[in-house]
Order: structure tokens, then sequence, then C-alpha cells
């Protein structure tokens, strides 16, 4: 929800009070929050004017309306696919940095075949979790194997994404690694 109340307010400032959405749009929560990460992931862009055919809901001095060619209500701007648009609205998006959620995938290769399935499925569903309130950046996936991208390229084809992928182990677990293997080396010598 953190991007889309920044939208909803980059909107107010661009003087936007009403804006056409298109009707293959769907959302399952917020819908502000649905269109900042469309936004962010290059699926649309912003554009000036527009028409649309019935609102569909208000939110804070927004109304959002169903785009349509035919529509009698003019918008203040409508979204469109990047190539649909002779003229996009620039505007910035301040993608929060915190929290920070870091899957491991280390133990991948411990896994069965229909447990790695699952694992791609956790993420999936990880990432669309932490869509609803932040960005893609948020989540980090470390310990990335080769295997495990292949699999979610399978399981998520032509899925968008801003996750950050590592394939090495995140900082803090190398250095606690680090630390339990000297303890445990203290303790065997004495």
């Amino acid at each position: 929800m953190i991007l889309g109340n920044q939208l909803l307010s980059i909107l107010r400032s661009l003087g936007i009070h009403r804006l056409c959405i298109p009707r293959r749009l769907r959302c399952n929560y917020y819908l502000p929050q649905c269109i900042a990460v469309n936004l962010l992931l290059g699926k649309y862009v912003l554009c000036p004017g527009g028409f649309g055919d019935r609102v569909i809901t208000g939110i804070n001095e927004l109304e959002i309306l169903m785009s349509s060619s035919t529509g009698s209500l003019p918008c203040d701007a409508y979204l469109a696919k990047p190539g649909n648009c002779l003229v996009s609205l620039d505007f910035l998006i301040n993608v929060p940095e915190k929290p920070h959620f870091i899957i491991d995938l280390s133990l991948w290769s411990d896994h069965t075949d229909s447990e790695k399935n699952e694992l791609v499925e956790q993420v999936l569903a990880s990432i669309n979790t932490v869509r609803r309130y932040l960005w893609d950046s948020n989540l980090e996936l470390t310990s990335v194997s080769e295997e495990f991208l292949e699999r979610f390229s399978r399981f998520a084809r032509g899925f968008r994404h801003g996750v950050i992928i590592k394939r090495d182990k995140p900082l803090f677990l190398a250095m606690l690694w680090c630390l339990i293997r000297r303890v445990i080396a203290f303790l065997m010598r004495s």
C-alpha cells in the first residue's frame, strides 16, 4: 500500500483527479498499489487524456474509470501499454528500501522434485504478498542455483519482476557461518 499511497499523492500533484485504466488490468488487492506495481514493472505508462465509460471506484479525490474508446467520461490520464502512448507523463515513485526480506535457497539441492516445485510456488506467493504492500526489490533471493532459475521460468512464464536475485549467500549469513565455525574450532581446542 506504500506505493499505492505514493502514487495517489503523485497523481494529485500532477492535477489528475480522474484516471482511466484498461479492462484487462486485474487487481486482487488495493487498486492504487496494483497500478503502481504495474507502472514499475513497465507493463503500463501514464498518458494524458483518455475516456472512460464507468466509474470503478473513488479513492482520496481520485476517480478510477474503466477505459473505453467510445466512453463519454473524459479522464485526466489513462494507463496504456508503452507502445500505445504518444506522450507519457514522467514521474518518480520512490521505492522503499526497508523492510528487506531474504529467502535463502542454499538448501535447494536437498529437496525432492515435488518439494522444489512447492518451493517455487512459495517464492511466487512471497513476491505477490510483498507486492501488496511494498515493491519487488524489498525481496531478495540468495544462493540461487541455475536449476531454480530454470524451474522458476517454467512455472512463471512471462512473469515480470524486480526481485533481487543473488547467486551467493547473504552477507550476514556468511558472517554468521564464519562465526559458528570459529566457535566450533575454539570449543574443539578447549
